[in-house]
């Protein structure tokens, strides 16, 4: 079981909570965007908790074709 994991570039504020919370799996872009470096530098269910804590809800996970957290 993996999770797919992906930002929606459209509702990203650069807020930078994801890159304070998981620095090896979150970086900017050039653009100022959060991007996924490395999805599988933390445990799965520590991720989903930083995913939950975006506050303009960026962060989409999906485990098995179900979203878990986010709106696709």
């Amino acid at each position: 079981m993996s999770l797919e994991v992906r930002v929606d570039e459209g509702l990203c504020i650069s807020a930078k909570r994801c890159i304070y919370l998981a620095p090896a799996v979150f970086d900017l872009t050039d653009n100022g965007q959060a991007e996924i470096i490395d999805a599988t530098a933390m445990p799965e269910d520590d991720l989903i908790e930083v995913a939950r804590q975006c506050p303009s809800l960026a962060i989409i996970v999906v485990r098995d074709g179900e979203i878990i957290v986010g709106e696709d």
